[in-house]
């Protein structure tokens, strides 16, 4: 995953990455979420799916 493009094939860390998936659901604050804000979810979702993958096998 490349998050900035300015910056291809960076990954950030699954910690940095869980960081702002709960910044998306505090900012909910309860409420439905827009669809921009699920659309949000689901990137960083797979964004740390795979940093999370990628953490595991530089671990091996």
């Amino acid at each position: 995953m490349s998050p900035d493009p300015s910056r291809p094939g960076a990954v950030r860390s699954a910690e940095v990455v869980n960081m702002a998936i709960r910044a998306v659901v505090k900012g909910a604050r309860g409420r439905d979420w827009t669809q921009a804000e699920r659309a949000l979810y689901e990137r960083l979702r797979d964004e740390w799916v795979a940093a999370e993958q990628a953490e595991v096998v530089t671990a091996a």
